[in-house]
């Protein structure tokens, strides 16, 4: 199983559209995964996520699948100040590093964004269970092996989210040491054993088509 987690590409927030830039982006994006087989488009119901999309579903003769919990996650916790904007020497000003049990608890943005953190797990899990992977701890069980490969087009916040999530590293150490940036490809392979499976990075924030 594998899921491309990619963001969108360089946005016009005013219009939730792209700019000249991003639409130049779509396209090399597209261009870029012409030669990769992908199964199944999910995107997120924002315009900026479904113009970068447009180009990629077109050159691969895909109807894109709307999920609206692929949206960007509401990362406003103070002052128009989005969660994964704060620097990691802010992040890191704590007596000890966060890690899975406490970094809600260590961070003045985990009460906001831990009940989103949740959701987006839950919803995740729920979609890859329909491909035959169940969530167990901390664990995919494999009910039935499946080789399809899933992209998702969604944006920057939920990605770096939806990471620390599957890959267990506290929130705020993602946030401060990871990027995703217009059309990063995160490649995430489940890698199976003892009919039990866990996805490894392949590729993280990849942007060699630009």
């Amino acid at each position: 199983m594998r899921f491309l987690l990619i963001r969108h590409a360089d946005p016009d927030y005013a219009r939730d559209s792209l700019t000249e830039k991003g639409f130049e982006e779509a396209s090399a994006l597209a261009e870029h995964l012409a030669g990769i087989r992908i199964d199944a488009l999910y995107i997120s119901p924002m315009g900026r996520a479904q113009a970068t999309a447009s180009p990629l579903a077109e050159r691969k003769r895909l109807t894109p699948i709307v999920l609206e919990w692929l949206r960007e996650l509401n990362g406003n916790w103070e002052g128009n100040r989005m969660a994964w904007n704060v620097t990691g020497a802010e992040n890191l000003d704590v007596p000890v590093l966060p890690n899975l049990d406490n970094w809600h608890t260590l961070t003045p943005y985990g009460a906001h964004l831990f009940p989103q953190y949740q959701a987006l797990g839950e919803n995740f899990d729920a979609l890859i269970a329909s491909y035959g992977y169940r969530r167990e701890g901390f664990r995919y069980r494999v009910e039935k092996s499946n080789d399809a490969v899933v992209a998702c087009v969604t944006h920057g916040g939920l990605i770096l989210t939806l990471l620390s999530y599957l890959l267990h590293w506290p929130l705020q150490l993602v946030y401060s040491h990871l990027c995703c940036d217009p059309t990063g490809i995160n490649d995430l392979q489940w890698e199976e054993h003892g009919g039990y499976a866990v996805p490894r990075a392949k590729v993280i924030n990849g942007l060699s088509h630009l």
